[in-house]
């Protein structure tokens, strides 16, 4: 399977707000909110850079390196992954109707959830479940610190706790899998969480 990576200088917490405007500097309207045909971009920061992963290469002379994994089923890879320890919840129908009763109107899109910081348990169920329907079967892994502790959503005003999970994990379904590797996994995928970086072992 094949992607490309670019890489941006970080700036701040704001992932999301750093890469696109990078990428509108650059006249790159493939990605952006605003564009009816935009393509989905993952990325994640190593603390130093933001590094994005394409599908395909960008046109024109900006300039990209080929990525290559070769993972078939039955693989045994480790890898990295940056999730978010805060999950979002929807509203239940009795949260949802108290929203009414305070505001006298439904709740927008933004406002019709809430989020929980899972603790180290809840993140095991979390990680063992996400990762089987990745098209992985989890062998062991490690929560360790992220390159940044927290990472933000500046025009909504939110901030979000980082988590890195380092693992190892065997490939049971590699069109699951090249999915989860091309899209990203888990929530948050657009703010810079939920890139896979792997290699088989």
């Amino acid at each position: 399977m094949h992607a490309y990576l670019i890489s941006f200088p970080l700036q701040g917490r704001d992932l999301h707000m750093t890469l696109f405007k990078a990428f509108e500097r650059l006249g790159v309207k493939d990605f952006l909110p605003s564009n009816p045909s935009k393509k989905s971009v993952i990325f994640h920061t190593n603390g130093r850079f933001i590094i994005a992963r394409l599908k395909s290469p960008l046109e024109g002379a900006i300039s990209v390196s080929k990525e290559t994994l070769n993972a078939t089923q039955g693989s045994t890879i480790s890898g990295l992954v940056t999730l978010s320890r805060d999950q979002s919840k929807m509203f239940s129908p009795e949260q949802q109707k108290e929203f009414i009763a305070k505001h006298g109107r439904l709740p927008k899109s933004s406002e019709n959830h809430f989020n929980i910081r899972m603790t180290n348990e809840q993140v095991k169920d979390y990680i063992t479940s996400l990762f089987e329907r990745s098209g992985m079967s989890l062998i062991d892994f490690k929560i360790s610190d992220s390159p940044l502790a927290y990472q933000m959503m500046s025009k909504r005003k939110k901030v979000f706790k980082t988590m890195d999970i380092s693992f190892h994990a065997t490939i049971t379904d590699i069109a699951a899998f090249e999915h989860a590797w091309l899209n990203g996994i888990g929530q948050l995928k657009t703010y810079g969480f939920g890139m896979l970086r792997v290699g088989v072992i």
